[in-house]
């Protein structure tokens, strides 16, 4: 697998069913095949590859990650959410925070408290986060700072986080696990506008243009 791995080839079909039980008993290969797995993106071959023994003891924070960017990838995000729960109470190393980061998300997503923007910020390892997760940061935001009152009564401070978030999104298009985290935002956002008919289709306009 370390092979593999250097030289940056594809995990084929028939490798893995030829030597399933090898791979699957050895905790080393079977995270690296979870790791190639994301990095080629593919997300239903990983799914079934770390499905059963996500749960085990010796089990890497880097496979609970990708696991869980597979499920958001492919629409299951209860058991995405699942899985961020389940991760916090493992050691904590850099995938460790890609998780928080996510579990934040879904937190205020659910009203649920979390801890303030700047000690999320000082407590993880902003330099080192994936791509998709500083997306996701821009939203925790953005979100974050909605909380303080309405769409409208925060628009101007509201605004150039949500141009942060555009920036970032643009940046790693064509992630499913992105567009739904998006679309998220966006509908808890949309249901702090509470005016006029017609000034709602104003303000709802101004919002989806951060969009």
């Amino acid at each position: 697998m370390e092979c593999l791995l250097d030289k940056e080839k594809n995990i084929s079909k028939y490798l893995l069913s030829q030597n399933y039980e090898r791979l699957q008993d050895d905790v080393e290969n079977w995270d690296l095949v979870i790791f190639i797995l994301g990095m080629q993106d593919e997300w239903t071959e990983l799914i079934n590859w770390a499905e059963k023994l996500y749960q085990r003891e010796d089990a890497d924070n880097r496979a609970l990650y990708f696991y869980m960017i597979a499920l958001r990838e492919k629409g299951y995000w209860e058991k995405a959410i699942q899985i961020t729960n389940y991760s916090l109470d493992r050691s904590r190393d850099q995938y460790y925070d890609e998780l928080l980061i996510w579990n934040t998300f879904d937190c205020l997503l659910n009203q649920q408290t979390v801890m303030p923007y700047e000690e999320l910020f000082e407590y993880i390892d902003a330099e080192n986060l994936s791509s998709l997760s500083n997306y996701i940061l821009t939203l925790i935001d953005a979100l974050m700072t909605a909380q303080q009152g309405t769409f409208i009564d925060l628009y101007h401070e509201i605004s150039p986080k949500l141009r942060m978030c555009q920036r970032a999104f643009a940046q790693n298009y064509g992630y499913k696990s992105l567009e739904e985290a998006r679309k998220q935002t966006r509908l808890s956002l949309k249901q702090t506008i509470n005016t006029s008919f017609f000034n709602g289709i104003f303000w709802n306009w101004r919002l989806s243009n951060h969009f």
